[in-house]
């Protein structure tokens, strides 16, 4: 716990502006976080619906801003900012090359655990056709092998193969989960790393290139890769068409990852088992309204469809405004930053 004993700090009010739209509903206990360990005068102002426009003209009078996007413009009002604090894992909405390099840039993880349990309820619900029988029920329809000769016989996960796209903070919790399942596991990592096949007990660990191979042996594809110029639209035609007309693909990293065309034709034709899908290529506006893609996902009996929350759990959100408030007292006392990536400007 870090003590703010030094009366510098308590010379002025440290303004603090929050942009992302889920911790502005805990703005008491961020306050009471960062206060508990140092003791300051904070003035925390929260824009639950945010535009540039209105954050640009903020960012004049801030110290500290924290939320998951930040962009070129708002880089150029970011003069008096002492710490950007990235509320999220992913980069792919910061421009970090635009942000002078004086100013410390922090992230923030504590979705693992939620997410990885979110991959385990899509693979049952998805093997036992969850929503389907659901579905099909409210309609009257009983859609099981005891009321049916059409009725569906779902499977288990024990002795089922899951592949792991990204073995990063999702990705490692998600081979955990799957082994405690009885799953085997397989992945694969940007960069070859033989001491984490051992340490999460995969049976085959590949690098990307490898991503075919690893997609043709599994009955889940799980995708956990964050989005960059090398991992946009890496799950292509090819790689989606090793999968099995019985396998599913589930995706928490980012959505552009895998191609939207091929996906969806995939599923439309069932040429795969299905997909449950929790990142997008669309998302809302300021009304809050909008449709995930420009293909009819929608539509599909064969897709599960959540609305990028995956991670969104009270473990989560209070694992981030403890780091996030630890950020904040190392950055106003001169320590180094938990999760620091200023060095990715470079």
């Amino acid at each position: 716990m870090v003590d703010g004993c030094d009366s510098r700090l308590d010379q002025k009010v440290w303004n603090l502006l929050l942009t992302d739209t889920v911790l502005t509903r805990y703005v008491d206990t961020l306050r009471d976080a960062i206060t508990d360990r140092l003791r300051i005068r904070l003035e925390i102002r929260a824009l639950p619906i945010s535009q540039e426009r209105d954050i640009c003209h903020l960012l004049d009078t801030t110290d500290i801003y924290v939320g998951h996007t930040f962009t070129s413009k708002m880089a150029k009002h970011s003069g008096a900012l002492k710490l950007i604090q990235i509320s999220a894992a992913g980069l792919d909405r910061v421009a970090l090359k635009s942000i002078p390099r004086n100013i410390p840039v922090a992230n923030t993880y504590g979705h693992g655990p939620a997410i990885a349990e979110y991959v385990i309820m899509q693979m049952l619900a998805l093997s036992r056709q969850l929503l389907r029988q659901d579905r099909a029920l409210r309609r009257g329809t009983w859609y099981g092998p005891a009321f049916a000769n059409h009725g569906f016989v779902g499977r288990g996960l024990a002795g089922r193969t899951v592949g792991i796209l990204g073995l990063g903070e999702i990705g490692s919790n998600v081979a955990r989960h799957a082994r405690r399942c009885g799953m085997q596991v397989i992945g694969v990592k940007s960069t070859f790393d033989p001491g984490l096949r051992a340490v999460l007990g995969l049976s085959y660990l590949g690098i990307t290139e490898d991503i075919p191979d690893v997609m043709a042996r599994s009955d889940f594809v799980v995708v956990a890769l964050p989005l960059t110029t090398e991992t946009k639209g890496l799950v292509g035609a090819y790689a989606l068409g090793q999968l099995r007309r019985e396998s599913y693909l589930i995706n928490v990293g980012r959505a552009e990852v895998v191609d939207e065309q091929v996906l969806y034709e995939a599923l439309r034709d069932e040429r795969i088992g299905g997909a449950g899908i929790d990142v997008w290529y669309r998302y809302p506006d300021v009304d809050g309204y909008a449709l995930p893609s420009q293909y009819p996902f929608h539509e599909l009996d064969n897709v599960i469809l959540t609305p990028h929350s995956a991670g969104a759990t009270e473990e989560t959100i209070q694992a981030r405004v403890k780091e996030i408030s630890e950020n904040v007292a190392r950055c106003l006392t001169g320590q180094k930053l938990v999760n620091a990536v200023s060095t990715a400007r470079t």
